[in-house]
């Protein structure tokens, strides 16, 4: 089976946040961020915690090829 990329994340950085949205719009961000985190906690499942790179990074394409490694080896 070929590794394929998924979009399973959808991710903000604070600071484009802070810069495109009204104060009200931030405050519902974080409303809307704990109730999900709350439902996590809900379900049993952990706090989620991720790591992320962004695409200019010179780490970058290693990161993906960890990452496939990684998923390569548990199939």
């Amino acid at each position: 089976m070929n590794f394929q990329r998924e979009w399973r994340y959808g991710v903000i950085k604070f600071s484009d946040a802070n810069a495109a949205l009204t104060e009200g719009e931030r405050e519902q961000l974080a409303i809307l961020m704990e109730k999900v985190a709350c439902h996590r906690i809900e379900q049993g499942k952990a706090p989620l915690e991720c790591v992320v790179v962004e695409s200019d990074w010179s780490i970058y394409d290693a990161t993906w090829a960890a990452v496939e490694q990684m998923a390569s080896a548990s199939n």
